[in-house]
């Protein structure tokens, strides 16, 4: 097929065009095991986490999460309260306000902070205290309105300095800056007056620009420190107390008789002269609430309950292990495999495994055998193995979810990079029509970085002596000659292009040819590469989209952001392209482009890393830098021979529904639509009609409206196979 050479459709008239044809389901899946905050809310424990809202029941100890999907206005969701009406109050890490409310289950969202985060909130009579990166603002509940923003608390403290966290014990309010505590009442006249302000520094005998955590507690004032936990004396000076002198507090809590507070591994409790420890494991303890007969513990890894006797048990919410998408695989079974490296091998949370919305989580703390949390990069093979690239520890191969095999340098099947010999990076992953895997192994020293293995177990691999001379590999794909398309990545941006290996000619054996800027490339740092049905190869480049093919590179336009880090062709042959700024896809059918983001649609972030399809069911896996979406597209792949045509809706409106879907197709087929009387009103030939469905809009093929009436839709291929429908239109 032919590709234009320039497109060009804004966002708003390819969002018209999505809300015409069909309306698609979006669905949310993020990480909600780090727990930031916590309120008792309508009989469960609420919580803020990186990846929304997490309501815990007590009473049947389950979980149930709230993300943008339904009506966060962000995931990231930092901070908490409740007021005195019973309703729900959320910050989040962009600066929105929300308030719920549970009688109505209507949501709220104030903007007025949105370019700034949201680090704590705290309620007095009217009045909601919301600690942001530039001070401390007030929000009027009653009049739904911000009244004053204080900016600079105190003469000793900087304007405009974040403010972490707020207590407030009467009229009196003492806030936690970088530079110090700041103290004022709250009947003073004017707070924007820094006068108004005391201030407690590093020069009253407290190490002030370290404190995590404040408690008032019976006119006694605790504050943990990287050096312990001080109290403030009589006097105004500060006691360190010896009993927590390296206890670093996160949190403090009034639990029954006793004070308690949690820090990154331990529980602690003071009994009036000194702390206790109370239990020593958790996994990043961050928060403290209490409904009177337990204690809960909000940490990394969800919610640990303990009474006065001790831990009691563990809570940790099903979903993936961590927000970062960086890569995903649909296997044969429907599932869907997720990967969470960052792109410098800096961080990661292992791989996982999304079932039917149960998810399973591989990594060093949950599993035995995994070797590295590094997960960077996964692909399926025709038998169903799951292969995992890592950062450090190569590959991995998955075989029944339960058998881990790696190649690495240690057992002698990839290199390491150079000074590091035992290091192995496996970044871009494919396999060719013959079922041999192939895969890119980064920077490897002696520059091997192309290695094979058939599926009989023979390896090979490639490098400079085949003129593959950059070790910065990336990403890979088969085009239909069985080329292997190799691009390269540098983060500083001094890629060398992409590479074509071939090694289909058994006679001169494998060649290398190389493309960059001076071919056409718009970059030569290369993110992200998809060959379509008909062996098109896009390139995705941090400066935009090309194009081959057969011919020369070309540029293609009309995408939002230039920056592109993901490629996906579904089964329709559309090419989706993930960026900067959301999700774009090339209608295969109209040559238009059509954008999704957090504006208009359910996507949960608008920096997409990673694209996949389950083929069968035509939901589209888009992930994040903030979670996972899924879109429900009529996308997926043609059937493998005739069965019963689906029309849907069946009466069909046009001017209501937009477009009719014809699905259950075949491949290479022509659809056909009569009217009942036998004359012919529309016609698309087998070779513009790909994967399972297509949409009819109720026009002939001259662009006229159809009447209304009974019409019959024929569906067959070159060998005279058909199947038939019938579809009634209204007008």
């Amino acid at each position: 097929m032919k590709k234009w050479h320039v497109i060009s459709l804004g966002l708003l008239l390819g969002w018209s065009l999505f809300a015409q044809h069909v309306q698609w389901t979006w669905k949310t899946y993020t990480s909600a095991r780090k727990i930031r905050d916590m309120v008792l809310y309508q009989g469960g424990l609420w919580c803020a986490t990186e990846g929304g809202l997490l309501s815990f029941d007590i009473q049947n100890q389950t979980f149930s999460a709230i993300t943008n999907t339904e009506g966060l206005a962000e995931v990231d969701v930092t901070a908490l309260a409740v007021d005195a009406s019973g309703d729900l109050w959320i910050g989040t890490a962009n600066g929105y306000l929300q308030r719920y409310s549970h009688e109505s289950r209507s949501w709220k969202t104030i903007t007025d902070y949105t370019d700034y985060h949201i680090h704590r909130l705290a309620l007095h009579n009217d009045s909601l205290f919301v600690a942001l990166d530039i001070g401390l603002s007030v929000f009027l509940i009653s009049r739904q309105e911000v009244k004053e923003t204080y900016k600079h608390l105190g003469t000793e403290i900087q304007s405009e300095i974040t403010v972490s966290d707020i207590q407030i014990d009467g009229d009196g309010l003492w806030a936690i800056t970088e530079q110090g505590l700041a103290f004022t009442e709250l009947n003073r006249s004017n707070l924007l007056d820094p006068l108004f302000w005391t201030n407690v520094t590093a020069d009253d005998g407290l190490p002030a620009t370290e404190i995590s955590a404040l408690y008032l507690d019976e006119s006694q004032l605790f504050a943990a420190t990287s050096q312990g936990i001080y109290t403030r004396l009589p006097d105004g000076t500060w006691d360190l107390q010896d009993s927590a002198e390296n206890w670093i507090v996160r949190d403090f809590l009034r639990y029954g008789t006793e004070l308690v507070a949690v820090t990154e591994n331990n529980l602690i409790r003071f009994d009036g002269l000194n702390w206790i420890n109370m239990y020593s494991d958790l996994p990043g303890g961050r928060s403290l609430a209490t409904d009177g007969e337990y204690l809960y513990a909000g940490t990394d890894e969800g919610i640990y309950m303990f009474s006065s006797d001790g831990l009691i048990n563990h809570f940790l919410s099903n979903g993936p292990g961590s927000n970062f998408f960086s890569d995903l695989a649909v296997d044969q079974d429907g599932s869907l495999w997720c990967c969470s490296a960052d792109y410098a091998g800096s961080s990661g949370s292992g791989f996982f495994k999304m079932n039917q919305d149960h998810w399973t989580v591989f990594n060093k703390r949950s599993t035995d055998g995994i070797l590295t949390d590094y997960a960077v990069s996964v692909m399926v093979d025709h038998l169903n193995r799951k292969w995992i690239g890592t950062w450090g520890k190569g590959v991995l191969m998955l075989e029944n979810d339960t058998t881990f095999t790696y190649y690495n340098p240690e057992n002698g099947y990839l290199n390491g990079i150079e000074g590091h010999p035992e290091y192995a990076v496996v970044k871009g992953l494919t396999e060719d029509a013959y079922g041999t895997v192939w895969m890119l192994n980064r920077e490897a020293y002696g520059g091997q970085v192309l290695v094979s293995v058939t599926s009989d177990g023979i390896w090979a691999s490639y490098g400079a002596s085949q003129r593959l001379t950059s070790g910065v590999v990336w990403a890979i794909a088969v085009d239909a000659y069985q080329r292997k398309w190799i691009t390269t990545t540098r983060r500083d941006g001094n890629a060398d292009g992409v590479f074509i290996f071939d090694d289909t000619d058994p006679v001169s054996g494998p060649v290398t040819a190389r493309w960059d800027t001076g071919d056409g490339l718009l970059s030569n740092n290369v993110q992200a590469i998809a060959i379509d049905a008909d062996n098109t190869v896009w390139l995705g480049t941090d400066l935009g989209l090309n194009y081959y093919t057969g011919s020369e590179i070309r540029e293609q336009y009309g995408l939002q952001s230039a920056n592109v880090h993901a490629l996906l062709v579904d089964g329709a042959n559309n090419l989706w392209v993930g960026t900067n700024s959301g999700v774009c896809y090339f209608l295969n059918e109209t040559y238009e482009w059509i954008c999704f983001n957090t504006e208009n649609s359910g996507l949960v972030n608008d920096e997409v890393l990673s694209l996949a399809m389950n083929e069968q069911t035509g939901e589209v896996f888009i992930g994040t830098t903030h979670g996972l979406s899924v879109v429900t597209t009529p996308y997926s792949a043609p059937e493998d021979r005739f069965t019963a045509l689906r029309v849907i809706p069946n009466p069909f409106m046009p001017e209501k529904h937009g477009t009719v879907s014809i699905e259950n197709l075949p491949q290479e087929v022509t659809i056909s639509i009569f009217t009942s009387n036998g004359h012919l009103v529309f016609q698309k030939p087998s070779d513009t009609v790909y994967g399972n469905t297509f949409l009819w809009d109720g026009r002939d093929t001259e662009g006229k409206w159809v009447p209304g009436g009974i019409y019959l839709i024929v569906v067959n291929n070159k060998i005279s196979e058909k199947s038939i429908g019938k579809l009634a239109v209204i007008r």
